[in-house]
């Protein structure tokens, strides 16, 4: 049972790293090259813990609709639950590409594409 837990810690963990890598990725190479870098970085990581905290909200929600009350002073939630909660969290996911790709295709369309930063070029030889 141990080992099936962790399998899945590992599975999902390297789920969420390839996701989130790809969208900020996605969100890098939106960027036009005229704006202002730290204020679009940080609207984008405000953006990202309003997520998190209405995801947590939203989970927290539904495992409550699966409590089990049958044994009095130890909370326990069940199966239901768990799987509500990863197939909306996973629909989440694929919502949230769906969205991200649309955007990119747009910024394409419009030809906005973030020139390489002056100062992350590598200084020419003398």
């Amino acid at each position: 049972r141990d080992r099936a837990y962790y399998l899945g810690t590992v599975f999902f963990g390297g789920f969420f790293g390839v996701a989130f890598s790809l969208f900020q990725d996605l969100t890098w190479d939106m960027l036009p090259a005229d704006v202002d870098f730290a204020n679009a970085m940080g609207f984008s990581t405000m953006s990202r813990l309003l997520g998190i905290g209405l995801g947590n909200f939203v989970g927290g929600f539904m495992l409550d609709m699966f409590l089990d009350t049958s044994t009095p002073g130890l909370v326990l939630y069940g199966v239901k639950g768990y799987v509500l909660m990863c197939f909306w969290s996973g629909g989440s996911v694929f919502l949230s590409s769906a969205l991200a790709r649309s955007a990119l295709r747009m910024a394409q369309e419009v030809g906005t594409k973030a020139e390489p930063i002056p100062s992350a070029e590598p200084a020419a030889a003398a």
